[in-house]
């Protein structure tokens, strides 16, 4: 799979690193890899001479894992769930009353 230009989302990143999003946040954004946004942001400047530093010791690991994307996951199917019963229950009730 070719790997994608982030490029045109410069700007938004950006924005999202003076705001202190971690690199698993805005990897999961823009559905990229951890890396991608790791090697995005050193050949922007968009990393401290601090955070290189971290990033390295920091980068023994494949992923880091966002938990908000888990439950905002959960969120999603859970209202999912809360609609497909209220659509249940509408349907049940018309069969109801036409009977």
């Amino acid at each position: 799979m070719p790997r994608r230009s982030l490029r045109p989302h410069l700007n938004q990143i950006r924005a999202w690193v003076r705001q202190g999003r971690t690199d698993a946040w805005v990897a999961h954004q823009l559905e990229v890899s951890v890396r991608d946004i790791e090697q995005f942001k050193r050949q922007n400047d968009l990393v401290s001479d601090e955070e290189a530093q971290e990033g390295t010791q920091t980068g023994l690991y494949d992923e880091e894992i966002d938990l908000r994307a888990e439950d905002d996951a959960l969120i999603a199917a859970e209202l999912e769930a809360a609609v497909d019963g209220a659509e249940l229950g509408a349907a049940e009730l018309g069969a109801v009353v036409g009977a």
